[in-house]
């Protein structure tokens, strides 16, 4: 959230010509490399979890069909890590989890982290506008997740509804469309949450915030707003080639593929498979792509369509269930933030390959997945971050739900 938001500001606001995207991996990779030190170095355990044996069922089908059909190539490489990396990053959050819950140190490691990546944020923006704005840029968006992942942790801090809303300008004038809607993800989210005065000023507060975006995209200058003009009026012109940025006729090529035989749609086109996305493009007739932008797709790409369906059931299952929790008070403030994340997650893989390549979205996934299990059973004391404290469960009992005390 410091380097690759700089990396991209140079790559699209000021075409140095870098490839920022490539340059991430190497950020998702060492996360791996942390996870699997921790858990050997530890000797914690893979936990016994469904979408663990959901992964492993996908590891075996997969490598077995891609060797039997002579597909060992560099695709199936990636293939192997798209399944085996959110088994290990997924019992890293599960094992994190109890840390950070008991650990006022890594809580107030996670606040100044935000912060700065909120501020990063803010920075980048502003200066990719001014190189936009100076015929500098050679894109019209730039995607930076800061503020996708400080703006729900901060709305629980001080002046939490001001720096989300600042937060929600950002992203809209960076342009990144998934995010974006992530955002609005977050907005119903908030509003289910809120009490019913809290809905009322939220309500009040809409016409002021559209009228703000409405003065702001008379400036054709705001890259963010007019590319957001854009795709609506793609979409309603029925075009979702160009609404998609071509993501529509690459999923139409792998549905093609997968139409060629039946067993591709149950169990995976096998680890190693490739299709041409665009064939009828001049200059992409030898281009090959393993994994689709849309990440149900991908799983039925190298799952079958009962992984994406089991996974993506499980994910809401879990985001539904801290909501829930949310709203009945049974879970602590400090963690709410983890609930609009993993919605956003779900939102976000959808116009993305993210789950395939981010392994930090995992980690916090693990998370969530254990802070679902154990939302109202966690021994928790006061925090000195949030003032807020529950009474931690009584020695030999089972752990009552605890209700949220003021300081």
């Amino acid at each position: 959230m410091t380097l690759i938001p700089i990396l991209a500001l140079l790559d699209f606001g000021f075409s140095a010509g870098l490839d920022s995207n490539y340059f991430a991996r190497f950020g998702y990779l060492a996360a791996f490399g942390t996870a699997i030190f921790y858990l050997f170095s530890r000797s914690k355990g893979i936990p016994a979890h469904p979408i663990i044996v959901i992964f492993c069922t996908m590891l075996i089908v997969g490598v077995t069909k891609g060797i039997f059909e002579n597909k060992f190539n560099s695709a199936f490489l990636s293939h192997v890590y798209y399944v085996i990396m959110p088994l290990i990053m997924c019992s890293y959050g599960w094992h994190f989890m109890d840390d950070y819950a008991r650990s006022d140190s890594l809580q107030r490691k996670f606040t100044k982290l935000f912060r700065f990546a909120f501020y990063i944020g803010l920075i980048v923006v502003i200066l990719f506008q001014i190189a936009y704005r100076s015929g500098l840029a050679n894109y019209d968006a730039m995607g930076i997740w800061n503020f996708l992942l400080s703006a729900p942790y901060l709305l629980q801090q001080t002046n939490g509804l001001m720096l989300f809303a600042t937060s929600l300008l950002f992203t809209l004038l960076a342009g990144k469309r998934g995010i974006l809607v992530v955002f609005l993800v977050y907005l119903v989210i908030m509003v289910y949450l809120s009490s019913s005065k809290n809905k009322v000023k939220l309500l009040l507060a809409t016409p002021f915030i559209a009228m703000s975006f409405l003065i702001l995209a008379q400036d054709s200058s705001n890259v963010g707003l007019g590319r957001a003009e854009k795709t609506v009026a793609a979409i309603q012109e029925g075009d979702f080639d160009s609404a998609s940025a071509m993501r529509w006729s690459e999923a139409a090529s792998a549905f093609a593929y997968m139409d060629s035989r039946m067993d591709h749609w149950f169990l995976g086109t096998g680890f190693g498979s490739r299709y041409q996305p665009h064939p009828e493009l001049p200059g992409y007739e030898d281009f090959y792509r393993h994994y689709t932008h849309f990440g149900i797709i991908s799983y039925i790409w190298i799952g079958g369509v009962f992984a994406p369906l089991l996974i993506y059931t499980i994910l809401l299952v879990t985001a539904i269930s801290l909501t829930m929790n949310i709203k009945r008070g049974t879970l602590d403030k400090r963690f709410h933030f983890f609930a609009y994340w993993i919605w956003g997650i779900i939102t976000v893989s959808m116009f993305g390959a993210v789950l395939m390549n981010n392994s930090f979205l995992w980690f916090i996934i693990g998370c969530c997945l254990k802070l679902k299990k154990r939302a109202s059973t966690y021994p928790f004391q006061r925090n000195r971050l949030t003032g807020f404290s529950l009474p931690a469960p009584s020695v030999g009992k089972q752990a009552k739900p605890f209700e949220v005390q003021s300081k």
